[in-house]
């Protein structure tokens, strides 16, 4: 969630960078004006205030989880100072391609909860059953836990249920990562 909310973050400075270069600001003022919204643009907006090397200290902020996209901004803002490329285009083309990002992003979350959503259920579901087996006048647990078939059908079943949830994690995070 953290590297989402860092994702969306570094989108919304993209979009404000690119609108304020588009209107003739500075690069420089730029990053010093946004630095203040954005902590992560702070060692830039230092590094572009004292003439040093902004798009290193754009990698360096990258590193963190969620600012990945940071590394692409310093590559674009590197060719803007050495050739004079357009940093606003550059960094439109950033925000669109993260929005969509975060758009397939959404997608797959919204494809995963149901599987995850019946992950919650197998591990939920002996619980319940235990619960109506006692509640129709049974003893499930004494009945589970000493007699030998008993204890080893609540081995199996207990195995069942946690390799049957960690399938259906499994399932879920290759699809987020796929996504």
């Amino acid at each position: 969630r953290r590297a989402r909310a860092e994702r969306e973050a570094v989108a919304e400075a993209l979009g404000l960078m690119a609108a304020e270069l588009r209107a003739g600001i500075l690069p420089q003022r730029v990053l010093s004006g946004l630095s203040t919204d954005f902590p992560f643009l702070a060692s830039a907006s230092r590094a572009a205030g004292l003439g040093g090397d902004v798009s290193s200290a754009l990698r360096r902020e990258s590193m963190s989880a969620g600012r990945e996209l940071l590394a692409e901004v310093a590559s674009a803002w590197m060719v803007a100072e050495r050739a004079g490329a357009p940093l606003a285009h550059a960094l439109d083309r950033l925000e669109a391609s993260s929005r969509d990002d975060r758009e397939i992003e959404r997608e797959v979350q919204a494809g995963v909860a149901p599987a995850r959503a019946t992950g919650r259920l197998m591990a939920v579901l002996p619980v319940v059953g235990l619960t109506m087996g006692s509640g129709m006048g049974a003893d499930p647990i004494s009945l589970l836990t000493s007699t030998v078939p008993g204890a080893l059908c609540l081995a199996a079943g207990s195995a069942c249920a946690c390799a049957g949830v960690a399938w259906v994690n499994r399932i879920a995070a290759t699809a987020e990562r796929a996504g």
